[in-house]
């Protein structure tokens, strides 16, 4: 189950009954209240942040939230599947847009 919101006791929730936290990014906050599933993170609770700009800054806080306390210590390899899916979603958008 995913577990929205921002209030003062989401993160208790999503502990309690969730398989993940799915809050809308947000510069201040959100990435801090991420740290605190960390002392009651299981397998099934995690975060899932939704709505990052695009920017390599904002990114790269979303991805070092996720992956503290693991022992990945590399950036993930660019998916090709996900990369075609983005190109493809972009072209969508210019057309729609008449941009295209």
């Amino acid at each position: 189950m995913l577990i929205g919101g921002t209030g003062p006791t989401v993160i208790d929730r999503v502990l309690a009954f969730g398989d993940a936290w799915f809050p809308n990014y947000a510069p201040e906050g959100v990435l801090d209240r991420a740290d605190e599933l960390r002392p009651g993170l299981s397998a099934r609770s995690t975060s899932m942040i939704m709505g990052a700009p695009a920017d390599p800054k904002a990114i790269e806080r979303v991805y070092d939230s996720r992956r503290a306390g693991s022992s990945t210590g590399s950036r993930p390899a660019a998916c090709p599947r996900w990369k075609r899916r983005a190109r493809t979603l972009e072209a969508a958008i210019a057309e729609f847009t008449g941009e295209g």
